[in-house]
């Protein structure tokens, strides 16, 4: 179900944020980091949008 990828995406991102805050990771680990994290994070926005624009779709074919 699309819910239980947002879901792993967020927690990625947590995990993320997470290893970055104990700042213990070598430059080149953080951004590798980094790019997982804003590549989950664009993921769930594409996906939120898709969902938006059917959402609406629905909608105005509702109300005719």
């Amino acid at each position: 179900m699309e819910i239980d990828s947002y879901g792993k995406s967020i927690e990625t991102v947590e995990r993320i944020l997470r290893q970055l805050k104990k700042g213990k990771a070598a430059p080149d680990e953080i951004l590798k980091m980094t790019k997982t994290a804003n590549g989950e994070l664009k993921g769930c926005l594409k996906k939120i949008e898709f969902l938006e624009k059917e959402l609406n779709k629905w909608v105005d074919s509702s109300l005719l």
